[in-house]
């Protein structure tokens, strides 16, 4: 079954972040969260980790090193089959765990870009967002399809060099992939998350996927204290 936890920075305190030793963490991790700017990244990089760390004690047991494939894409080096992905944006960080290829995106919620959406959205999707006459409906809109686009890349390990206007999503009762007009044999699920949010999921057919009942959220403390005894 997949399953998707979720953590808030703000309970992390920029103070108690900069006191948490960091070697509870990878190398790797450590690395990148040292090259970036902004303490709100670094916090949502930090604790990317840490929820990556507890859906593998979820449902696994050992080595919890990570690997990336040549398209970046990373996986638990003991576990290749085992299918997680990880998102984050504004004051969230979320990770999808499931038995076969997964893919999450979260987004918060700002204006529709129209540049990207004219360059990268197919023309039947564009058409439409332009033609939503409420601002706040059109944002939602553009979010969503982009959450889609998002996480069915990050599901096949693509990533973002694949994002094109081949590829297109209607959105009705259920929600459809096509990719050069061919379905995509995957599931979708898209929702509004916390207050000016949007999250989208992609997983195989074959997996059981319950919404947003799937969701757990945790907070900044708990993890920490379950993970900061690595040092």
């Amino acid at each position: 079954m997949t399953s998707i936890y979720a953590v808030n920075i703000k309970d992390l305190s920029d103070e108690d972040f900069y006191n948490i030793d960091l070697r509870c963490i990878s190398s790797e991790r450590r690395v990148r969260i040292q090259r970036m700017r902004f303490v709100n990244d670094r916090k949502l990089s930090f604790l990317s980790e840490l929820l990556l760390y507890y859906g593998f004690d979820q449902k696994l047991k050992g080595n919890k090193t990570i690997k990336y494939d040549e398209n970046g894409k990373p996986f638990f080096a003991d576990y290749p089959e085992f299918g997680f992905n990880i998102s984050h944006s504004g004051e969230w960080a979320a990770a999808a765990f499931s038995n076969y290829e997964v893919g999450i995106d979260i987004e918060k919620i700002d204006s529709a870009k129209m540049d990207i959406a004219e360059r990268f959205f197919h023309i039947n999707e564009y058409n439409k967002l332009i033609s939503i006459e409420n601002e706040e409906e059109k944002n939602r809109y553009f979010y969503t399809l982009w959450t889609l686009k998002e996480c069915y890349l990050k599901n096949t390990g693509i990533g973002l060099k694949g994002m094109d206007q081949a590829l297109r999503f209607e959105i009705n009762e259920e929600t459809e992939c096509f990719k050069d007009d061919v379905k995509v044999d995957k599931q979708f699920f898209s929702m509004p998350f916390d207050d000016g949010y949007c999250m989208s999921v992609c997983c195989d057919k074959k997996e059981v996927f319950k919404g947003e009942r799937s969701i757990q959220m945790l907070s900044a403390s708990d993890l920490i204290d379950k993970y900061y005894d690595h040092v």
